[in-house]
């Protein structure tokens, strides 16, 4: 009589297990991970505070014309340059320490807190001196002299 108690418990679960999988289907498997892409193109993100100049922060990319100043050993190198209206100058920091690029508040230019190896970039649209100094170290001056 005991196992017979034990087997019709054990037919009663089964049959209840075997209805509740039927009015709750399996779980689908779980959906195999896409393949990671590579390393997509990246957009210029185009600030756009003032008509003239425009600030942009491009990707890098062997097709764009630039005049480049590296920041390096506490100095702008080179300290002055010339280049035409509508070119761009990339300030790139290859020194040890956090920089920035600091134009007067007239010129609606200024990147803060360009750490080592970060880039920025702009694009000079009309004509005249534009001096600039790093904030964090003031002695850092630098100039871009912009032609017709």
């Amino acid at each position: 009589m005991k196992y017979m108690v034990i087997l019709c418990t054990a037919a009663a679960a089964l049959l209840i297990v075997a209805g509740c999988s039927q009015i709750f289907p399996p779980l689908p498997a779980p959906a195999t991970p896409a393949p990671t892409p590579g390393p997509a193109a990246t957009t210029p993100v185009v600030i756009n505070v003032n008509p003239s100049p425009t600030v942009t922060y491009p990707p890098t990319s062997p097709l764009l014309s630039y005049t480049q100043v590296v920041i390096q050993n506490m100095a702008f190198n080179p300290p002055v340059i010339t280049v035409s209206a509508g070119s761009m100058v990339r300030w790139v920091n290859k020194d040890t320490v956090t920089h920035s690029v600091l134009f007067p508040a007239s010129t609606h230019i200024s990147m803060f807190g360009l750490s080592p190896g970060q880039a920025f970039s702009q694009t000079f649209s009309t004509p005249g001196v534009y001096n600039y100094s790093c904030s964090i170290y003031p002695q850092m001056q630098g100039t871009v002299i912009v032609t017709q």
